[in-house]
């Protein structure tokens, strides 16, 4: 029955929920009531599949406009910054902030976005960019660069 179930869920393109739902205990006449996909919507597991493929929707559409609004703050940042004199880390971070809540509104990012947005901007413009959170871990005692798309 499991097989079957996550069969047809790759059938129909939904490959990313088959971890979470194919294990799930199926009726012993799953066969019977679910021979078409109408009848499987009306399911409890077919409740739990929507609710699922919802859920992986909004996660992509999230990302997605956070992306666009990283690309419109990192823009905005490059013209408005002045680069004919020093500006400091707290004037750039304010650049940021502004812009961010700016866009933020703009593109509906959660607070916690808008925090990581933030910061991840600034780590790219004025530290180590994606290198930083190692650089700070007390831990990490070597970092080793293997080609532009591999570190450890």
């Amino acid at each position: 029955m499991k097989m079957q179930y996550q069969k047809l869920l790759e059938a129909r393109g939904a490959v990313k929920i088959t971890d979470k739902t194919c294990y799930s205990t199926l009726p012993e006449n799953w066969e019977k009531e679910c021979c078409n996909y109408e009848r499987l919507a009306a399911t409890r597991m077919g409740e739990l599949m929507k609710r699922e493929l919802w859920d992986i929707r909004d996660r992509e559409q999230s990302m997605e406009r956070y992306e666009q609004c990283r690309q419109t703050v990192e823009e905005g940042l490059r013209q408005k910054i002045d680069l004919s004199r020093e500006v400091s880390d707290e004037e750039v971070r304010e650049m940021i902030d502004e812009m961010v809540i700016h866009c933020s509104r703009q593109y509906a990012l959660s607070l916690k976005d808008r925090q990581q947005l933030g910061r991840e901007i600034f780590d790219a413009i004025r530290r180590m960019d994606i290198l930083q959170e190692l650089v700070e871990e007390e831990e990490v005692t070597e970092i080793m660069i293997n080609g532009t798309q591999e570190f450890s």
